[in-house]
């Protein structure tokens, strides 16, 4: 890498201005009992507003969505979606994501949504006031709800943790990611190596690559041996877990993300195995 031209600060870009990005997914999920694939696509607006002694925030609004999904599907992916189409947040100096600010807002138009949600989806949704119940409690905890943000493939993609001063200092830094929920309600912990890999010579800015695997001394394991035994019948004696996490971003020279690339994997062999992948590419 040539560190001459490397710029000379890795800050989060305040620039007041709208980043407008095509956002691709795919998820392919197979397990003992059945197979999974989704496509998911959809246009981002992200836009700076300002900082203040609560941190940075940032305005994100999702658009023109598309997905291939059944129809049972489609209607809890169809809610889902929803309370993520317009969130106002903020982030700490490193671009972590910290607190939704319009959460409140989100939870009144779900509320609006809730009658004509049930009724046109009873019929295909037999157990339909739980996950009403449910989704309003997720938006009723301020944590779950963040957690439930961060876990999104977008926002995950938009909102890296890499604004990092010590990563321009020695190129490498130790972090910590959580997927939240990813079994029932197990996390996945995933121990991260955050570098800076080279200088994009196209958008002068800086190429970061984060990769992850599973971080097992604070893997709730017995947890997670239930949840594979009620679920699948499967002893714990016979588990291992395989996880591996890759993301790339192409930052600009005012460090906005120009692209970014991200893929997951998560294998239990024999019983459950999970690829995501992700493709964020700013529209210019």
């Amino acid at each position: 890498m040539n560190t001459k031209a490397v710029p000379l600060e890795l800050y989060l870009s305040q620039q007041l201005s709208v980043n407008t990005y095509d956002f691709f997914c795919t998820k392919i999920v197979n397990t003992i009992d059945e197979e999974f694939k989704d496509h998911y696509k959809a246009m981002v607006q992200k836009e700076f507003i300002k900082k203040d002694n609560n941190g940075y925030m940032f305005s994100v609004k999702i658009l023109n969505r598309k997905q291939s999904r059944t129809e049972e599907l489609e209607a809890l992916e169809e809610v889902l979606d929803f309370l993520q189409e317009k969130v106002v947040l903020y982030t700490d100096t490193n671009g972590d994501i910290i607190s939704i600010i319009n959460r409140a807002q989100i939870r009144a138009d779900w509320e609006d949504k809730i009658f004509a949600f049930k009724k046109n989806n009873k019929e295909q949704i037999p157990n339909i006031e739980e996950i009403i119940h449910g989704i309003t409690e997720l938006i009723s905890d301020p944590g779950a709800f963040l957690n439930f943000i961060k876990k999104s493939e977008i926002f995950s993609l938009l909102f890296p943790p890499v604004f990092n001063i010590d990563l321009l200092k020695i190129k490498s830094v130790s972090q910590k990611k959580k997927l939240h929920n990813f079994f029932k309600h197990v996390d996945l912990p995933i121990q991260l190596e955050t570098q800076i890999v080279a200088l994009n010579v196209l958008t002068n800015g800086l190429q970061i690559k984060r990769n992850g695997k599973l971080d097992n001394y604070v893997l709730m394991e017995d947890e997670l041996a239930k949840f594979f035994m009620d679920t699948y019948g499967i002893h714990k004696s016979n588990l291992s877990y395989n996880v591996n996490l890759l993301e790339y971003y192409d930052l600009d020279r005012y460090n906005n993300i120009d692209k970014a690339n991200g893929l997951l994997n998560v294998e239990v062999p024999n019983v459950f195995s999970y690829k995501q992948i992700n493709r964020l590419i700013q529209k210019k």
